[in-house]
């Protein structure tokens, strides 16, 4: 539901944008390419096409992007673990800072980035701080409704009118192309010395391509671009997550009928009359694992497959 489809402030966010930054990067290599193999195009003409192309790459690679970001994959284990402790190392500073007055209301704001337990304490799931944020605030309807949130998200996204749907969209559009636009850039900066390598291999035989010291210089200004957008991109995936959690809060009920018709359904495969009377936590819990896994948690806490339908 991210690929924008039409020429708007969501195109140009999340794909024109980060698309130019990843297109020029390729830009010296695909030239001397066409050359070699005898086609003409003209500047634009390539740079126009290869950026759209760029573009459309990064958005289809949208959950590899985050989960490279969140630490989810991708990351050795040791590099990992030793992130991790960072992490916890950063929230331990924190809850150290609620005790002094002048540092307790900004260091409070900063602990809501971070996911509770199930004893309400927080901790540190994610080696990064982009990782932790998106955990806390995807971790708010279970905490508090019962309910999964990937899983209902998408359900609920389809009863919202196209208004508050747009608002949202445009929303998650601003923070994506953050880390788009810096995956880009971090691109930006492995050609850059790759082109500086080729440069002192073979002087002359790539055009557009600046001398070797600026060509370093290049790839060290892109990624310390790529980390400034990446923490600035922080505040944005906040904002959104707020409104994440805003909306389970005041539009979780439009999901009632849908809860209501997975319980009859569970209640009649098999045979239960008090489901109607649960707790609103444990029906969404019980339509969820019906829907999800076609599963049940009987009375004795023992999971199951349920009985087909008659």
């Amino acid at each position: 539901m991210k690929m924008p489809f039409a020429f708007n402030l969501k195109l140009v966010f999340r794909l024109l944008l980060p698309g130019f930054v990843f297109a020029l990067a390729l830009y010296p290599l695909l030239h001397s390419l066409l050359n070699s193999l005898g086609v003409t195009l003209a500047p634009e003409t390539l740079l126009t096409l290869s950026s759209v192309f760029c573009g459309w790459l990064l958005v289809v690679l949208d959950m590899q992007i985050y989960m490279g970001f969140e630490g989810r994959r991708y990351w050795p284990a040791p590099v990992h673990n030793l992130f991790i402790k960072r992490e916890q190392g950063r929230l331990q500073h924190l809850l150290a800072a609620l005790d002094k007055p002048e540092t307790a209301a900004e260091a409070s704001v900063e602990l809501r980035r971070f996911p509770t337990d199930g004893k309400g304490e927080f901790y540190a799931a994610a080696p990064t701080r982009i990782g932790n944020l998106i955990t806390a605030y995807e971790e708010y309807p279970k905490r508090c409704y019962g309910m999964d949130s990937i899983f209902y998200w998408y359900r609920l996204w389809l009863l919202l009118d196209n208004d508050l749907r747009e608002e949202l969209d445009n929303q998650q559009a601003l923070a994506d192309s953050t880390l788009y636009t810096a995956v880009a850039l971090k691109i930006c900066g492995l050609a850059a010395l790759a082109y500086a390598l080729m440069q002192m291999l073979s002087p002359g035989s790539y055009t557009y391509l600046p001398d070797g010291p600026v060509l370093l210089a290049l790839a060290g200004a892109s990624w310390l671009a790529a980390y400034l957008l990446y923490r600035l991109s922080l505040h944005l995936h906040a904002v959104y997550g707020e409104i994440f959690k805003s909306l389970f809060d005041s539009h979780r009920g439009l999901l009632d009928p849908q809860v209501g018709a997975a319980l009859a359904e569970v209640a009649a495969r098999e045979n239960i009359n008090d489901l109607a009377q649960r707790p609103q936590a444990e029906k969404y819990q019980i339509a969820w694992r019906y829907l999800h896994n076609n599963r049940f948690k009987d009375a004795a806490g023992q999971v199951r497959t349920i009985k087909p339908a008659a």
